[in-house]
Order: C-alpha cells, then sequence, then structure tokens
C-alpha cells in the first residue's frame, strides 16, 4: 500500500496518499490547507482536505520513514482497527465533499473518492470469496477476475520487496491472516463511530 499503490497512483497523474507518519509538508502547503483534523484517521482526513483544496501529494521515491511496528496481539488488532474504523468515518463524511469537487472539474477527487471507499485488500479477498460461493456464475466470474487482480496486485508487491524469497513463504500465513481480520471486525465497527477517540498503540523499542 505504501509503495506500489502509491507509485501506480502517481504514475497516472494521481495524488499519491497520505500515511501515518511518512510524509513532509511545505509552509505553504499549511497556509492553503491548514492541517486541523479531528478523526482517528488523521492522514486520510487531511489527504482528502488537500484534494479538495486543489493540491496534490506527489511521491518521494528515495526518502524513508522507519518507526516501530505495533506488537503482535492486542496492540497490533488495536493499530488495525482504528486504522480501518478511521478510514470508514472519513468516508461517510467525505463522500459529499469529494463529489461536489469532482463534478467541479477535480478529478483527482474522484479517484481519491474511489481510494477511501475501498476495501482493504484482506477485506476485499473475504468478500470475494463470499461473492464465489453464491450460486450466480455471473458473478463467479467477477471474482475471478478480481481475484486475479488483487492477485498480481501482490506478486508486484512480492518482486519488488528487497526480500522476494521470504515475502513469497509469509503469503502461506495468509489464510490466518484472513481469519483475523474478520474476527476483529467489531472492534473496527467501533472504532468507525463518531466519538471514537485517537489512542496512542503500544509499539516495541526500534531496532538499531
Amino acid at each position: 500500500m505504501n509503495v506500489v499503490r502509491a507509485r501506480g497512483r502517481a504514475g497516472l497523474g494521481f495524488s499519491t496518499g497520505l500515511f501515518g507518519n511518512g510524509f513532509s509538508l511545505t509552509a505553504e502547503t499549511l497556509e492553503r490547507a491548514p492541517f486541523v483534523v479531528n478523526g482517528i484517521a488523521e492522514d486520510v482526513e487531511y489527504h482528502v482536505r488537500l484534494i479538495c483544496a486543489g493540491l496534490r501529494v506527489e511521491w518521494v521515491g528515495g526518502a524513508r520513514v522507519f518507526a516501530p511496528l505495533a506488537p503482535a496481539g492486542s496492540a497490533q488488532a488495536v493499530q488495525e482497527a482504528r486504522w480501518e474504523g478511521g478510514r470508514l468515518h472519513v468516508a461517510s463524511r467525505s463522500c459529499r465533499r469529494l463529489l461536489v469537487a469532482a463534478v467541479g472539474g477535480n478529478l483527482r477527487a474522484l479517484e481519491t473518492l474511489a481510494d477511501v471507499c475501498s476495501l482493504p485488500l484482506a477485506r476485499g479477498v473475504l468478500a470475494l470469496l463470499l461473492t464465489a460461493a453464491l450460486p450466480v456464475h455471473w458473478l463467479h466470474v467477477y471474482a475471478l477476475v478480481c481475484a486475479a487482480i488483487a492477485g498480481g496486485y501482490v506478486l508486484e508487491a512480492v518482486w519488488l520487496s528487497p526480500q522476494p524469497v521470504r515475502d513469497v513463504f509469509s503469503l502461506a500465513a495468509a489464510p490466518l491472516y484472513l481469519l483475523w481480520k474478520a474476527a476483529i471486525t467489531p472492534l473496527v465497527v467501533r472504532q468507525s463511530r463518531r466519538r471514537a477517540e485517537w489512542a496512542r498503540t503500544r509499539r516495541e523499542a526500534a531496532r538499531p
């Protein structure tokens, strides 16, 4: 999401998007679109604000941001739920603004609307599995085409990885990850509510 997807969006002329603590802003940008956000997914919310202001986030390929990850277990579940629930909340509040901007000629707003309203990859795969289980032939064809696109997306990410062999073997855990995603769905729903509060995620110490 932070590399393949971002580079693809930039290559098509769209705004790359913002990703947590991995972005920088100029003083001119802050003057045109002050960093005023109220939700728990501040990067997604502020990106919508930038797009509606007619600005575009550029992709900087050589930039690197290092930060410790949330440890597996409850801390990771809270982090994932905050990301997903926050995106859902932003989508519910931003659709009208982005549509108005798109009708006004801002095509990047239409692409950003599609991004905000899209499912995370794992949940998209879960939706495809449910679709394939329905007794409707054309839905099976649709699910197969979408699965091929998703598979190509994942393989491209593996190909661009510094350790592609390791990542290929890590895909064996994908079924367990899908089950885990399904299990934290109630937490995601709670985090999507208007009154959900941002809470700092417990993280492991940074490694040298």
